[in-house]
């Protein structure tokens, strides 16, 4: 099946009307009909716009890299699209074009 993959990458400090961003796009996916998504907390990161962040003992940064997957139809990833560029200020959204191998949908 043809399908879509859509990242994004945004820190895990990312707001949108109070609520961390994370929660919001994963929330956006579900009520559009998205099958599923899983968000990645990173260890370590940098950006164009901020210094080094990482897990360190000493100073436990409160802004670690997450990472927003999921895969689904095109025309499902591409309706999404304008709101979630629309609730975030920053980050890096990205989609490739994917062949889906397997899916069973229902954990048979």
């Amino acid at each position: 099946m043809k399908a879509k993959w859509l990242r994004i990458y945004i820190g895990e400090s990312y707001k949108y009307k109070g609520k961390p961003a994370y929660k919001a796009v994963l929330e956006l996916l579900k009520r559009s009909g998205i099958p599923g998504a899983t968000v990645l907390r990173g260890i370590e990161s940098y950006g164009p716009k901020s210094g080094e962040h990482s897990v360190d003992i000493l100073r436990f940064s409160m802004d670690l890299p997450v990472v927003i997957d999921t895969i689904a139809e095109s025309g499902a990833i591409e309706s999404v699209l304008p709101k979630i560029k629309e609730m975030l200020g920053e980050g890096l959204v990205i989609t490739l074009d994917v062949e889906v191998e397997h899916y069973n949908k229902n954990n048979e």
